[in-house]
């Protein structure tokens, strides 16, 4: 019979190309995806900060041993790490909590944290409150009824990507960008870069809105929904002022939020045809919209 066996750094890569194919399907509009791509990035999370306290200390995975680290650091009033160095000075034997114990257990996830955030001069608090708040939704997952923003999951796994792309290189635990297959090197590329993550998901906004305007509509009718996207002038991509309400000029920008473009077609107050912005002219006192058009006075006479 095969055997399928994964050592720490392994089930945590196998969870997190997990987490990335189903994010990626949630992205492409399978919303029930959004779940899995939280469940097996949480796992990935746990895993990988359990690997980096055995890096630290084999033995300080462990529950019994870890107990005796914040017991020492409650007492002293310490930090986590302040203590193990301490303990370790004082040439501890740090695996003498868990003789006997044929299969000892590990830490929790929010204890690898607290030794992994007690380190100050390193580690970034901000990472440490993304952590913790896909926690505390994968709990509510698993154990009881949640609500999810799926943009705002998505977002936040892209945080949570650059954060720990940035955490296993500085505690130099692996190269994540080294080990992900081939299949998913796309997507995490993507999610590791700030502006590429946030550009896609400005294109799936477009994608979401269009889709939006068009559903329910039969056939015959599509002509009656107006509906264009612009090239934005300020930041510079294609077709990502979309329609919006809230715009002064009727069009927002996906991506940068820019309200403004000659592109944008009005129409004429006189002839009522529709034109790019940037062709109208006024009168003034009497019209703000008029077209080339209705502007050409010399050819009607």
């Amino acid at each position: 019979m095969a055997k399928y066996e994964l050592d720490i750094v392994g089930n945590a890569m196998d969870s997190l190309h997990e987490s990335l194919d189903k994010y990626a399907q949630g992205q492409a509009g399978d919303v029930r995806a959004h779940k899995f791509a939280i469940l097996n990035f949480c796992h990935f999370m746990e895993l990988i900060l359990k690997h980096y306290i055995s890096t630290v200390n084999e033995n300080l995975i462990y529950s019994n041993v870890f107990k005796v680290v914040s017991k020492r650091a409650k007492a002293d009033n310490i930090s986590l790490i302040e203590a193990y160095e301490a303990l370790e000075e004082e040439d501890f034997d740090f695996s003498s909590p868990i003789k006997g114990h044929s299969n000892p257990h590990t830490i929790l996830v929010e204890n690898a944290l607290a030794y992994v955030e007690s380190d100050k001069a390193y580690f970034d608090s901000d990472l440490a409150d993304e952590i913790r708040a896909m926690k505390n939704l994968r709990n509510d997952i698993e154990h009881h009824k949640f609500s999810m923003n799926t943009k705002g999951i998505r977002l936040a796994l892209g945080r949570l990507t650059r954060g720990f792309d940035e955490f296993t290189d500085v505690f130099d635990i692996i190269g994540l960008e080294e080990v992900i297959d081939e299949k998913q090197l796309g997507v995490f590329k993507t999610l590791a870069d700030e502006y590429e993550h946030e550009l896609q998901e400005a294109r799936v906004d477009v994608r979401e809105a269009h889709e939006s305007a068009f559903r329910g509509v039969r056939p015959k009718h599509m002509y009656d929904v107006h509906w264009e996207s612009y090239d934005c002038p300020e930041c510079g991509h294609d077709s990502l002022m979309i329609p919006n309400d809230d715009s002064s000029s009727g069009y927002r920008c996906t991506f940068c939020g820019n309200e403004e473009s000659e592109d944008i077609e009005v129409e004429c107050e006189i002839c009522g045809s529709s034109w790019p912005n940037g062709e109208m002219s006024s009168w003034v006192d009497t019209y703000v919209y008029t077209c080339p058009d209705c502007n050409d006075f010399d050819s009607k006479w």
